[in-house]
């Protein structure tokens, strides 16, 4: 049997899986589902993180990660086998929108939805535009360029002339390739980072790095995965990201911007959304780097 499910619209860096649950009186009594598989068609442009299907664990429904995704419009094809031989197959054709907003964003709109319980009436637009202007504001108060995994090819820096080596973007999960002065270097030869990769700092291993602008050649990945079964954004910037994103709703809903001192009634109120709250710089503070 095969059924056609829903069209399911993805946006880049929003949407991290696809899947479905049946209802209480989809399955016969007794019946489970022994095995799944997913596929996807075209075969490139859009990555599940597996070609098994991942059963819940009332074994009532499957899902797959979506670990990478570029626009475009794909099939995605459950196939379920139950345990009284049985077959199901659910298509769901996905459209993948481009990004409508950036790409460097900590937060995605359903994390603000979650964390806002749902509340009615709070445009989408509205809230990309808070996420997109704590994302930035972040990620210059830590000091990188973002804060979101990405990676950084052929990036050009300067000889430093000392030990250690300050990349632009952390915390680094690994490096590529790395030279110096066009020599390629190897890692736990002549570089090392594991004990420093939380800060971006790279050690020049029996040596100091040349002393020399624009000497060092590097590629990257820094920052923190945002969603999926892999996220490693920790939960004290998530956090203090969601409290700062629902002031800046907030504001913007009742126009509100600038607005440092408020009169009413019987009393006054401030409110400031050019400055986090204390907890929020407290947080921060934390994940800038400190020097060696």
């Amino acid at each position: 049997m095969i059924l056609h499910a829903n069209p399911r619209i993805l946006q880049i860096g929003e949407k991290d899986y696809i899947g479905f649950n049946f209802r209480g009186d989809d399955l016969a009594g007794g019946v489970t589902i022994s095995s799944g598989t997913v596929a996807v068609a075209p075969t490139s442009g859009l990555t599940l993180g597996s070609a098994t299907a991942v059963l819940t664990s009332d074994n009532t429904g499957a899902f797959a990660w979506v670990t990478a995704v570029t626009a475009g419009e794909y099939a995605v094809t459950f196939t379920l086998t139950f345990s009284d031989g049985k077959i199901l197959k659910r298509n769901f054709p996905v459209f993948v929108l481009e990004p409508s907003f950036s790409e460097k964003n900590i937060l995605s709109v359903e994390d603000v939805k979650v964390f806002l319980k749902g509340d009615q009436g709070i445009d989408d637009e509205l809230i990309k535009q808070a996420i997109e202007a704590i994302s930035a504001r972040f990620a210059s108060h830590i000091g990188v360029y973002s804060l979101r995994e990405d990676t950084y090819t052929g990036q050009i820096l300067d000889g430093p002339g000392e030990k250690y080596l300050y990349l632009p973007n952390w915390p680094v999960s690994s490096i590529t390739s790395l030279s110096e002065d066009g020599t390629a270097l190897t890692e736990g030869a002549d570089y090392d980072f594991v004990l420093d990769e939380a800060a971006g700092i790279v050690e020049r291993i029996g040596t100091n790095w040349i002393n020399k602008r624009k000497a060092i050649t590097i590629t990257y990945e820094a920052g923190y995965t945002i969603s999926g079964s892999t996220a490693t954004l920790p939960y004290a910037l998530k956090e203090v990201a969601l409290i700062e994103v629902g002031r800046m709703i907030q504001a913007l809903q009742h126009k509100l911007w600038g607005e440092t001192s408020r009169s009413f009634g019987e009393g006054s109120s401030s409110f400031n959304t050019d400055q986090f709250l204390p907890e929020t710089i407290e947080a921060l503070r934390h994940f800038r780097r400190l020097g060696i």
